[in-house]
């Protein structure tokens, strides 16, 4: 069969019926919704190094799917594109290469690309969050500390390891692994306790930011690990650590530090302080649309959780009320725990305002102004006046004390609710009432 001319990925759009492109496969998986593979998904790549992705819908599995391997390379007639729709790219690309009923696939036996496609980035780009924000990376580096292997979740897939990654020149990155490939660095690093340096690939990571500071974690089934393969960029990477090491400056060690967590159970019953809800945030007034929140939300009412939410310096500093909840059981013991505790807290509260009110056994008369009036006149007695409570008294000093500070005359024709004030020369001169004896 004649094939035609060959295209590369960066000029997808001049392909025809008559012309063909040459791909190796970096990365195959299936994407499952609701328990149903709904498509197979590929990260391939060209000749050139171009990445793309690549995708199979379901009503042709039966064409494409017993021959498509990972680090397989083929040669692609007729394929079809599409849109990338949701946000995120696995590559830079905005559109994708699909294969339909009328496309073509053969193995290739002369691909003559690169075999792995590395595209390493800079750790300090992704610590100071200017890598690429909306697709994937990859990062080299040697271990020098790691958390234990963290199995709460009742869900395999989110299990995970966090590790903290040295480069060359010694910037420390922190990478989640999640999954299987967390289980599998696990293992190798209990295996393998006499190894001076652990250096690992990992391939088609993805941005996360932490307290302000980015970080690298896995994409579900997608990344791709590499443990002291021997591979090219590995071996290098080993030796160029090698020289470093005869200057006395590479970190040898690993450190395994503690983990976050020591069962499901404890996280709720730590020695951490306990607050409500109402303690940490202000609390939001009702609104008046019925769509504030998605419907769905209203499976929870009238039903009690227990969380274990982080608030962490960032917080504090920036004033940010955007919380991460590390922890929620429905377990009722753990939730009537919780609650007596605060029962407890509550119950004590009121005990000290209690104490505070019993013991002011002696309680002030309020004094009143006596006036002393003779004939026509009255005056305040000399006492009454440094001692006065009543609101005649309050109302003139908090006047007079306002006088002090604020220039009442200034700006009060401006007004737009006042009548406009008459200079000295033009008020009424007041009548004094007489008063009959």
């Amino acid at each position: 069969m004649e094939i035609g001319n060959k295209v590369y990925l960066n000029n997808i759009d001049q392909i025809d019926e008559k012309s063909h492109i040459k791909v190796r496969v970096l990365k195959i998986w299936n994407f499952v919704r609701n328990n149903k593979v709904c498509s197979i998904e590929m990260i391939i790549m060209d000749e050139e190094g171009t990445q793309y992705q690549a995708r199979v819908f379901n009503q042709n599995f039966s064409r494409f799917r017993h021959l498509l391997k990972e680090d397989e390379s083929y040669i692609v007639i007729k394929p079809n594109m599409a849109a990338v729709t949701n946000g995120f790219s696995y590559t830079s690309h905005k559109q994708m290469l699909t294969l339909d009923w009328k496309s073509i696939v053969k193995k290739c036996d002369d691909f003559s690309g690169p075999v792995n496609g590395f595209m390493f980035v800079d750790f300090n780009s992704i610590i100071e969050q200017t890598c690429p924000k909306d697709t994937f990376f990859d990062v080299i580096g040697h271990i020098v500390s790691f958390r234990p292997l963290e199995t709460s979740n009742p869900v395999p897939s989110k299990h995970y390891i966090k590790v903290t990654l040295s480069n060359l020149d010694s910037v420390h990155l922190k990478v989640t692994i999640f999954g299987s490939q967390a289980y599998q660095i696990s293992e190798y690093l209990k295996n393998n306790p006499t190894v001076n340096f652990v250096v690992i690939v990992m391939q088609f990571l993805k941005l996360n930011i932490w307290n302000g500071l980015g970080e690298a974690k896995s994409h579900f089934e997608v990344t791709k690990l590499f443990i002291n393969s021997d591979i090219y960029e590995i071996n290098e990477f080993k030796n160029k650590l090698k020289c470093h090491d005869n200057f006395g400056i590479t970190e040898k060690s690993i450190t395994t530090l503690q983990s976050y967590s020591s069962s499901y159970t404890d996280d709720f019953k730590g020695n951490f302080p306990l607050k409500t809800i109402c303690e940490i945030t202000e609390p939001i007034k009702a609104g008046d649309s019925d769509a504030l929140f998605p419907m769905q939300l209203n499976v929870l009412k009238n039903r009690k959780f227990g969380f274990v939410v982080d608030i962490t310096e960032y917080n504090v500093n920036n004033y940010n009320n955007i919380y991460t909840v590390l922890r929620v059981t429905k377990d009722m013991s753990i939730v009537c725990e919780l609650e007596s505790k605060i029962e407890l807290m509550s119950n004590q509260s009121v005990a000290l305002n209690q104490v505070a009110l019993e013991s002011d056994d002696v309680v002030q008369p309020v004094q009143k102004d006596v006036i002393s009036q003779t004939d026509e006149s009255f005056t305040p007695s000399t006492v009454d006046k440094s001692t006065a409570t009543s609101p005649c008294k309050i109302s003139g000093d908090l006047k007079r004390n306002l006088q002090e500070i604020y220039d009442v005359d200034s700006g009060y024709d401006l007004s737009s609710t006042k009548a406009k004030r008459k200079s000295t020369a033009e008020e009424t001169p007041l009548l004094i009432p007489k008063i009959e004896k």
